[in-house]
């Protein structure tokens, strides 16, 4: 399959389209490995169960974006389905940022806005396929984390000319629709183009920390209660 690298980290394509609010599903892909686990696979059972009720909103601005949950959904405030699909808080990005701002807000350890990288290098690919009426194509991209490695499937829509997508997700030539994050997928199910509730706030108001110190943070906290 012929297919190349783009880096980009801005937006590239002008359009009359200035905002828009899209609604996004959860769901999890069966992993038998992960699910025949004695310790995880009781607890990816429930999140498969728990994300039927999620869903998420990312509202876009001219050139800024959150990416957030739902409010009012029947189940707990932290859940299964939050620890394994981990995007909890809202998640603030803005075109040609060197990073995506994580603003989490947690009960135990307070509010802090984690710094979490901002640039992707994308692979495109000549596949397409239909998201509801629209033709998307598809990209990946592998985020490392320590010695973990994570493959990033995108579908993207080179009709909604705007580099969003949930969770910060940046950079490609089109809104992403569909992306698969190992085993957890967030799909569209609604776009509204040129509507938007409320104007777009870059997060202020707490502690600023990277990813690294926020995970020693909370590595500390429960090792001191331990």
């Amino acid at each position: 399959m012929k297919c190349f690298f783009i880096f980009l980290i801005s937006g590239l394509l002008h359009s009359q389209m200035q905002t828009a609010s899209v609604q996004y599903s959860l769901s999890f892909i069966d992993n038998l490995d992960l699910e025949k686990d004695e310790v995880l696979g009781g607890y990816y059972k429930k999140a498969k169960a728990e994300a039927n009720q999620m869903g998420f909103t990312l509202q876009i601005d001219h050139h800024k974006m959150l990416f957030f949950k739902n409010e009012g959904l029947s189940i707990a405030k932290s859940s299964f389905a939050d620890a394994f699909c981990d995007a909890v808080g809202v998640f603030y990005y803005e075109n040609g940022g060197l990073e995506i701002l994580n603003d989490i807000d947690d009960k135990h350890i307070g509010r802090y806005i984690i710094k979490l990288k901002g640039q992707f290098q994308w692979k495109l690919h000549n596949e397409q396929k239909k998201i509801d009426h629209y033709n998307c194509l598809k990209a990946t991209s592998e985020i490392k984390n320590g010695d973990k490695t994570t493959l990033v499937t995108a579908w993207y829509c080179p009709q909604i000319p705007v580099s969003f997508g949930p969770k910060g997700y940046n950079g490609l030539p089109g809104l992403i629709l569909e992306l698969h994050e190992g085993d957890v997928v967030f799909g569209a199910n609604k776009v509204a183009l040129n509507h938007l509730d409320k104007a777009i706030q870059k997060p202020t108001g707490a502690p600023l920390l990277t990813e690294k110190e926020y995970n020693d943070l909370i590595q500390k906290m429960t090792s001191d209660k331990n």
